[in-house]
């Protein structure tokens, strides 16, 4: 039976990305422009320390920049606005795309606050309380 600090570790060697992407109750407001109307609430598919995943039923052009509210269901964690670049935006029905975006502009206190959020998440998963590490 493989562990869950083994399964980690695959994780971890194994995937291309930077951060490991979480599925997690997350919801986004995003604006494509300064001066546009926030757009959302929207439904987080995955996020992870350096970017997300979510649908809309707006296109946004791949290297577009966008602003991002990152909404957290718990109360004591306040909402996070994060610059964006889009990475990636596929069509997945006639009227949905899927988007990724990569964080690269964060508010020091708020890049905090949020790399501590992913980080206890990352750990309730794979290290369960009971685990004795």
């Amino acid at each position: 039976m493989v562990s869950k600090i083994q399964e980690l570790n695959k994780l971890i060697s194994s995937d291309k990305r930077k951060s490991e992407r979480l599925n997690l109750p997350v919801r986004i407001f995003y604006t494509t422009s300064p001066d546009a109307k926030w757009l959302g609430p929207v439904s987080v598919e995955d996020i992870g320390g350096n970017g997300l995943r979510f649908n809309s039923e707006k296109k946004i052009g791949e290297g577009s920049e966008i602003n991002i509210k990152i909404i957290f269901p718990e109360k004591e964690h306040p909402s996070i606005i994060v610059k964006a670049s889009v990475i990636w935006c596929i069509k997945t029905s006639r009227n949905t795309y899927n988007i990724g975006v990569k964080f690269h502009k964060m508010d020091y206190a708020d890049r905090r606050r949020f790399v501590e959020y992913i980080s206890d998440k990352i750990m309730l998963k794979y290290l369960p309380s009971e685990a004795g590490v």
